[in-house]
């Protein structure tokens, strides 16, 4: 499991006493300085769902996940047309679940409940994946004073595995 973890109490501070935005879906207000995750996690090859879920640190109030932003980032596949690029994560991912959409070049997997969603790997897919990179970004939010504001934190993984 990819856990992400949040400083909210901190955060909440930060936020009563400047104005980083609007915090929207759209214009979520970046918030890696308050998160706790490694810089890349590696996926072992023997994987077959990745999970990945937002917590506060220790204390302070529960952000709640809304969904995951995936990017294909391998230096091969950025100059792919669209309608190839996308097929890539049909081939690496099964994407098949109603909270999975692909479009725009980017994967959205839309969180089942507040603090935690998954996505497969693609066993079926022959051949073998190699040194595939992904950045990922966790859209979650949190409510601060009554007014609901979303956050975006930014790391990456690195999936190598036999498919």
């Amino acid at each position: 499991m990819i856990n992400i973890q949040i400083d909210t109490n901190n955060l909440i501070a930060v936020m009563q006493n400047c104005n980083l935005g609007c915090g929207s879906f759209d214009k979520p207000i970046k918030a890696d300085s308050f998160a706790s995750t490694p810089c890349i996690t590696k996926i072992p090859e023997n994987e077959k769902t990745i999970k990945f879920s937002v917590s506060n640190n220790g204390s302070g109030p529960t952000p709640k996940l809304a969904c995951i932003l995936l990017d294909n980032v391998g230096k091969n596949d950025v100059t792919l047309p669209d309608t190839a690029f996308n097929k890539i994560y049909d081939e690496v991912f099964n994407c098949s679940a109603s909270n999975i959409e692909v479009s725009n070049r980017q994967l959205c997997i839309t969180a089942i409940n507040d603090t935690n969603c998954a996505i497969h790997i693609n066993t079926e897919t022959q051949g073998e994946l190699v040194n595939s990179f992904f950045s990922f970004t966790v859209i979650f939010n949190l409510a601060i004073n009554g007014i609901t504001y979303c956050f975006s934190v930014d790391p990456y993984f690195n999936l190598k595995s036999k498919r």
